[in-house]
């Protein structure tokens, strides 16, 4: 499974969520962060040391790379093998991964 965030205000929803899922939980799927929008020094700083603290794994990515994917505000896609859907509030990106 994909968890995918474009904006701040996405990311902040998915590690809320995702720090209180558990390990195995976790460990099923993979984080990927538009990182695009973020400047160079503030992502070296700040954002790239605060991921690496993370014991799930996170795929950094430019918006290339997720063409594809309609931007939403403050919302993540959720990707399975048979379905994309976006997502927009904590509670319903919880009871998806579970």
């Amino acid at each position: 499974m994909l968890i995918v965030s474009h904006d701040q205000a996405g990311s902040e929803m998915v590690l809320s969520v995702l720090d209180k899922q558990p390990t195995l939980a976790r460990q099923q799927l993979l984080y990927v962060v538009d990182r695009s929008k973020v400047p160079g020094l503030i992502f070296s700083w700040f954002v790239k040391p605060a991921l690496k603290k993370r014991d799930y794994p996170i795929c950094l990515v430019d918006n290339t790379f997720l063409a594809e994917l309609e931007r939403h505000e403050a919302k993540v896609w959720l990707i399975t093998a048979s379905e994309s859907i976006a997502v927009g509030d904590a509670a319903s990106l919880a009871q998806a991964i579970q």
